[in-house]
C-alpha cells in the first residue's frame, strides 16, 4: 500500500466470483471503475499539461525531497505512464487468491507487476483502453508531441 495516494480509493468492495475453490475477479468489478475513467477521459491533456507546468517546480522539490535527489520528477512521470502503457491485456477469468484479507493475482506473473500494471489489471479490458488513450494523449502533449 503506497503512502501518498494521489486519489481516494475506489468505492466499494472487490467484487470477485466464487466456485468452490477458484476466485475470480468479476467483471462486475469493473464498473467500481467507471466514473473515474470517465473523468480522466474527460480531461484536457492541454490543461493538465499547463498546471503541471506551473506546479512543476513545486513537484519536482518535492520529489527530490520525499527521497530522490538526483532525479527528476518529469522524467519519473513519463517512466510510471510508460509503465501503464505496457500493461499487459489478460484473457479470460482472472484467478485471485486471498491468503489473509486482501485478493492477490494467483499467476505470479501478474502479482509480480508494478502497482500501476494492476490498476489497468484491475479496471477491466474496457476502462483499460481508454485510460491507455488517455495516458497516450497525456504522455504525447508532456513530450511535445501531441496525438491526434
Amino acid at each position: 500500500v503506497s503512502t501518498y495516494l494521489p486519489a481516494a480509493r475506489c468505492p466499494g468492495l472487490v467484487d470477485v466470483d466464487k466456485q468452490v475453490d477458484v476466485i475470480t475477479l468479476s467483471p462486475r468489478n469493473y464498473a467500481r471503475y467507471d466514473d473515474f475513467v470517465s473523468f480522466a477521459e474527460s480531461l484536457d491533456p492541454r490543461l493538465l499539461v499547463s498546471l503541471y507546468l506551473r506546479f512543476y517546480p513545486l513537484l519536482d522539490q518535492t520529489y527530490k525531497q520525499i527521497g530522490h535527489p538526483t532525479g527528476r520528477f518529469h522524467d519519473r512521470v513519463i517512466v510510471a505512464i510508460d509503465d501503464m502503457l505496457a500493461a499487459p491485456s489478460p484473457q479470460g477469468p482472472i484467478e485471485l487468491v486471498q491468503p489473509k484479507v486482501l485478493y492477490r493475482f494467483r499467476d505470479p506473473v501478474l502479482q509480480q507487476l508494478s502497482a500501476g500494471q494492476k490498476i489497468m489489471i484491475r479496471v477491466g479490458p474496457e476502462n483499460a483502453a481508454t485510460l491507455k488513450k488517455v495516458l497516450r494523449r497525456l504522455r504525447g502533449e508532456l513530450l511535445g508531441q501531441p496525438v491526434g
